[in-house]
């Protein structure tokens, strides 16, 4: 985060301050200062260039799968990340798990992380929802009859764009052949549901035909 790194200036600052009111000579001050100049100034290029930033800033709206802006997954969190969601409170993350998919209530009921092969973790987020990897949510749909419920304005459009559906396909260890269909499949079964505006769900199946056009699924809501 920005914050880590101007703490970081600031300590490089200070230990430049000490280092100048200890030294005597002129040509020593001066030399701390050019080495300090540098130390800075790389720290600064490195998170500048270096540092990887997400395609999804705060502050930048982003759209779900009904085409209307992306509300957070739980606003109870004080810290969005014990609910995997980025800094926003979003499920937008676009790299790693891709945690995608908000599933209210993730704690209740059947274990969502032990039925997918994980610790039982799910259980220690109560009443609370939870932005669920695409390849988890897939593969718990497929391994259970689904008990779950999902926060369709809380879901990112790109969970059903064509450069990210391969992540409903896979999931560790516990990989179940269909689980990416079977997963869509039920999330169109709610979300159509959840949003009945006639707009939202001419988004919603478009989003969902371009990924039969392009033979990532079979069903088809064209």
């Amino acid at each position: 985060m920005i914050w880590v790194w101007i703490l970081t200036a600031i300590v490089a600052l200070l230990a430049i301050s000490v280092a100048i009111f200890v030294v005597k000579e002129l040509w020593q001050t001066l030399l701390v200062l050019v080495i300090g100049g540098i130390v800075i100034t790389l720290i600064l290029l490195i998170y500048h260039y270096l540092i990887p930033k997400s395609k999804f800033k705060m502050g930048k709206k982003q759209k779900n799968i009904y085409g209307k802006n992306l509300e957070k997954c739980e606003p109870k969190d004080i810290n969005p990340r014990s609910g995997s969601a980025m800094e926003d409170g979003t499920c937008s993350e676009i790299g790693g798990g891709f945690h995608q998919i908000c599933v209210k209530n993730i704690g209740e009921g059947k274990s969502f992380s032990g039925k997918t092969g994980q610790s039982d973790w799910s259980k220690t987020r109560g009443e609370k929802s939870h932005c669920a990897c695409l390849g988890a949510w897939a593969n718990y749909v497929a391994a259970t009859n689904n008990d779950k419920t999902l926060k369709c304005a809380s879901i990112p459009e790109t969970a059903l764009k064509s450069e990210y559906v391969d992540n409903w396909k896979t999931w560790n260890q516990n990989t179940i052949s269909g689980q990416a269909q079977k997963g869509i499949d039920e999330l169109y079964k709610q979300c159509s549901k959840q949003d009945t505006d006639p707009k939202s769900q001419k988004y919603l199946r478009k989003l969902l035909c371009d990924l039969k056009k392009g033979g990532h699924i079979s069903s088809d809501f064209c």
